[in-house]
């Protein structure tokens, strides 16, 4: 099923003209025949807190954050192990805005932003392959900077 992002032009002056939404479309088809052979793998790969890997993010519904190509990769940053199955990921983008949302970090040299709000549990089956790992002291950084969102007013 490949969907717009919305379906009526009552939708216009909220963010998505008319004539730009088809040039943004929703490729849930495609994503559906990579889901199951991740979900299939026998190995999963071995991480740790700060790595940067390349993820199966997804196709995913409304404004989270989606991954891009015919694999639905993007970088993230495993921000917390809980075993070797599943930890909590943080997606990262090139775009870089002053927002707290947006937490500007440098990965190999190359200045991006982790997309703090977008944060979520993973499975180890979505890892493609290592990128790179941060900093203790940037991750720790990134912890605190997770927390002071959680329990902000």
């Amino acid at each position: 099923i490949t969907l717009p992002i919305c379906s009526n032009r009552k939708e216009e002056g909220k963010g998505v003209k008319w004539r730009d939404m088809f040039n943004y479309i929703k490729h849930f088809d495609k994503w559906f025949k990579v889901k199951p052979q991740l979900d299939n793998l026998a190995t999963y790969p071995k991480f740790q807190e700060g790595d940067v890997w390349w993820c199966h993010i997804g196709e995913n519904v409304g404004h989270e954050e989606c991954g891009k190509g015919d694999k639905f990769l993007r970088p993230i940053i495993v921000l917390k192990k809980f075993n070797n199955r599943i930890f909590f990921g943080i997606p990262t983008s090139s775009k870089l805005k002053d927002s707290p949302f947006y937490r500007p970090i440098v990965i190999k040299g190359i200045r991006v932003s982790a997309l703090m709000s977008q944060m979520r549990l993973l499975d180890v089956k979505r890892l493609l392959y290592k990128q790179s790992k941060i900093s203790p002291t940037e991750l720790e950084v990134l912890k605190k900077d997770f927390i002071r969102l959680l329990i902000k007013k």
